[in-house]
């Protein structure tokens, strides 16, 4: 029981950080991470169980400024049908350009990753519609 009461407490604390993120993303700060900072974050991001290797997804970053705090937030995207070219190449964009998508299991995967800590603050598959 021990275990699963870890589960739960992990699982509140991710839908905690998403939820705060989301609300206080709309009209905070934005900025445009750098090249070097992307490539932190994908270096130091565990995935989830059923993630497969990066070079599967499109990958598209941006940076907020949230409670006060430089996020980078990533979402990776699984398009198999994809134009080959844009599968497997980390993008660098505009918050607003960030794909929203709130289904799609782990073939959408979630990362927000806290700056000033260096770790990742969030990763996560997105549900099932």
């Amino acid at each position: 029981m021990k275990k699963a009461g870890a589960l739960f407490t992990a699982l509140a604390v991710s839908m905690f950080v998403a939820s705060v993120a989301i609300a206080e993303v709309v009209g905070a700060p934005l900025w445009n991470p750098t090249a070097a900072q992307v490539s932190r974050v994908e270096a130091i991001a565990k995935r989830p169980r059923h993630v497969k290797a990066l070079s599967k997804y499109q990958r598209h970053y941006a940076g907020a400024t949230v409670a006060g705090r430089k996020v980078i937030e990533g979402r990776w995207i699984e398009v198999d049908w994809s134009d080959p070219p844009t599968i497997g190449v980390a993008k660098i964009e505009p918050y607003a350009a960030l794909p929203a998508v709130l289904d799609g299991g782990c073939s959408i995967v979630t990362v927000i990753y806290d700056v000033a800590t260096d770790k990742i603050a969030m990763i996560e598959c997105n549900g099932l519609a």
